[in-house]
């Protein structure tokens, strides 16, 4: 409502005084926030350099791939920790970030899908030469005997052949 006019000039002087204190302390606030961002951003910005390095490299064996997995899972896992960016920045970071990690694993599923057809062929060669052997259906690795009609079985032993 209105305000006497004596007392005008010293409201207004205690009004200001009083949203000058509120607007220092919300600038503050934003800057501090602003300023936590900018951190998460560096931090975010390090994460995806580390998991494109990781993308970046060709690995001569499965166990080499699975070893890179966890690591970039671990990277994940820090990734969740760190803090929010700006909004804008924080969409653009996180499609780098999950790019690399699709384009990890799509290679990583290739490489899979390749090393199994391989064990795969190897196995249909060892089946029809042990077949072709007095119709024998054993493959003797050292002393243990694997069952040809086990073909996860020797399918796992011959890709841990390979893994290494």
């Amino acid at each position: 409502g209105p305000v006497p006019q004596d007392k005008k000039d010293e409201i207004w002087e205690r009004f200001k005084a009083a949203t000058d204190k509120i607007n220092a302390i919300r600038r503050e606030h934003y800057a501090k926030i602003e300023e936590e961002q900018t951190a998460n951003l560096e931090a975010k910005k390090a994460l995806c350099e580390k998991a494109e390095e990781i993308v970046g490299e060709d690995y001569p064996s499965v166990n080499a791939w699975q070893k890179k997995s966890t690591e970039l899972s671990e990277i994940f896992g820090v990734w969740k920790t760190v803090g929010p960016a700006g909004k804008k920045e924080n969409e653009e970071i996180w499609q780098r970030f999950r790019g690399a990690m699709d384009s990890f694993f799509a290679k990583k599923k290739m490489i899979i899908v390749d090393e199994f057809k391989g064990a795969g062929e190897i196995f249909d060669t060892v089946n029809e030469f042990f077949r072709s052997r007095d119709n024998n259906p054993d493959v003797v690795n050292g002393a243990e005997i694997i069952h040809v009609k086990d073909l996860a079985a020797l399918k796992k032993m011959l890709l841990q052949m390979n893994l290494t």
